[in-house]
């Protein structure tokens, strides 16, 4: 009599992925949002036993949900899925799913990682309180700081209305742009504010300052002495034009600069000079479309 002996074939699987993706992609997932992985072990038999891991810490079986499919080679697909509402801190977070099966001697693994988009953090500005005088000539460094983001924003400082500096550094999770210039005249109550955009945001996210500048009156010496007299209009349109006058006579070498402002145009004059004797009159003409003022100054 013969007898016939049944053999059970074990099969390992064919193959391993998460979201059917190749192993180590990342997935992007906006903050909160719903996003669901799924983990499937391709061709085995018996059925393959899955496992979840984040950072290396197995996950419990409950966190799981958990199914298989037989073809007609009655082998298996196993397809195991974890649902997740990711926070920002979870941005970086490596999701590994590890496939334990009776023929492999080392078990196999893929992984993802979660790339968490986010806004980024309100803009905070440094170097200067609002309130705070400043004297004209100094320099000031204004710093503008924002924390978080994915990416990290765009952070631009502005004058009125008018781009001044779109230089940022990023360093881990912060993002600074540094702006620094020389106070005038022409900066007393202007506002300077520094906006952070990104494509998380529909809008800028921005803080502002105000600042305060000490210009003074008309500055002494001795005869002989070299000083800079410093002439700035209001808001005007079209631009005002300054033309310096020394003693009855116009002065060539002022340096002008006009700057755009929301509902026109400030200028702003400097003037260095050599004090011939201790005590004189000057006449400054500030000459505008459709207006001509003088103002005089004497020390």
């Amino acid at each position: 009599m013969l007898l016939k002996r049944k053999y059970w074939l074990r099969v390992p699987p064919q193959a391993l992925s998460i979201n059917d993706l190749p192993a180590g992609n990342n997935i992007e997932v906006r903050q909160g949002d719903k996003v669901v992985l799924y983990c499937k072990a391709v061709g085995s038999k018996p059925p393959t036993q899955l496992i979840w891991y984040k950072n290396d810490n197995e996950l419990f079986d409950e966190d799981a949900e958990m199914s298989f499919d037989e073809d007609k080679h009655r082998r298996y697909t196993t397809t195991s899925s974890i649902t997740l509402y990711p926070r920002v801190d979870d941005n970086g977070a490596i999701y590994s799913c590890e496939a334990r099966h009776p023929t492999l001697e080392r078990y196999l693994r893929c992984s993802v990682a979660i790339n968490v988009l986010h806004a980024p953090g309100i803009p905070q500005i440094e170097g200067y309180i609002e309130g705070d005088v400043v004297t004209s000539g100094d320099m000031l460094t204004l710093a503008c700081i924002t924390r978080g983001g994915n990416p990290p924003p765009q952070l631009i400082w502005k004058r009125g209305n008018v781009q001044v500096d779109a230089t940022y550094t990023v360093r881990g999770h912060v993002t600074t742009n540094v702006h620094t210039f020389r106070v005038d005249a022409t900066d007393n109550n202007g506002v300077y504010r520094c906006e952070a955009s990104s494509n998380e945001i529909e809008e800028p996210i921005q803080a502002s300052v105000k600042l305060s500048v000490h210009f003074g009156g008309p500055p002494s010496g001795e005869r002989g002495d070299t000083i800079t007299l410093t002439c700035s209009t209001e808001v005007s349109n079209p631009p005002s034009q300054i033309t310096w006058v020394v003693d009855g006579s116009r002065v060539v070498g002022g340096e002008s600069v006009t700057n755009r402002m929301a509902d026109g145009w400030v200028t702003a004059s400097n003037l260095t000079i050599t004090l011939t004797r201790q005590v004189f009159e000057e006449m400054l003409f500030l000459e505008e479309k459709n207006s001509h003022r003088i103002l005089e100054t004497g020390w």
